[in-house]
């Protein structure tokens, strides 16, 4: 197989992953706002969103990609601003059709949230650049 057929796979692949992770998200959401099911009835959802991206990262890792280099800045900001900015009006949409309102309570745990993403996207990216720094040292040696 030539290298032209494996890219191609791998872009189908990445896609695929990425809509399995949308489904699993939007089937979150539905459960836990308008079935009022727990995390007992919930947890092939959790696992697939959860863990599919820490196996994602700890690849990235052990290969030494960076994948940082692959986007641009300006890119990178619109993708982390649409994340927040989907799981902001998903939160806010749910609460209204499942209380009629948006009260402080609510606005108080999507700020919470926007502030954990946040953490958690950038000391991702630091971390992804440190291994991928390190690995290329180490290879250039």
């Amino acid at each position: 197989m030539d290298e032209r057929v494996k890219g191609e796979y791998r872009k189908i692949y990445s896609e695929l992953l990425m809509i399995i992770m949308g489904f699993s998200a939007v089937s979150l959401v539905v459960k836990f706002n308008f079935f009022d099911m727990g995390l007992k009835e919930c947890l092939t959802e959790f696992c697939i969103l959860i863990f599919a991206p820490l196996y994602l990262a700890a690849r990235q890792y052990m290969l030494g990609l960076n994948p940082e280099e692959t986007a641009s800045k300006k890119r990178q900001r619109i993708s982390f601003l649409c994340a927040v900015g989907a799981a902001a009006a998903a939160f806010f949409l749910s609460a209204i059709l499942k209380r009629g309102s948006v009260d402080g309570d609510s606005a108080t745990r999507i700020l919470i949230f926007i502030a954990l993403f946040a953490f958690v996207y950038y000391v991702g990216r630091k971390l992804s650049g440190y291994f991928a720094n390190k690995k290329n040292k180490r290879y250039e040696d």
